[in-house]
């Protein structure tokens, strides 16, 4: 009797779970994105700066950061739409900022140096 309540409570559980997901799925329950809210949803990409190498991705801002990846010359990362203060690098003639970027793995991100990398909005 127990698996049974067991079985009817993990059903019902499921059964709320889904019923908020399509009733947030639902179009005409979202309000279109502000001015602001436009903005803030933009997206971005990297990649290296003409006649660069392959770019180090590093864990954080700053060259005492390990690296977890490389920006092969050529590519494109999905990245933030700003630059961020960190570690100063003297790579591609120096500098302290960096750009957060989102190689293709869910939920991974990194950091390349700014001066290094062209930074694309895209539309």
């Amino acid at each position: 009797m127990h698996v049974l309540t067991g079985i009817k409570r993990s059903t019902t559980v499921v059964l709320v779970i889904a019923t908020i997901l399509l009733a947030m799925a639902s179009p005409g329950h979202a309000a279109a994105p502000s001015g602001s809210a436009q903005q803030a949803a933009a997206s971005c990409s990297v990649t290296p700066k003409a006649g660069m190498g392959n770019i180090n991705i590093r864990l954080g801002a700053g060259t005492n950061h390990p690296t977890d990846g490389i920006l092969r010359s050529g590519t494109w990362a999905p990245s933030a739409c700003s630059n961020v203060s960190g570690g100063s690098y003297t790579a591609c003639g120096g500098g302290n900022k960096w750009i957060q970027v989102h190689p293709d793995c869910l939920g991974c991100f990194g950091y390349v140096a700014y001066s290094c990398v062209r930074l694309v909005r895209d539309v």
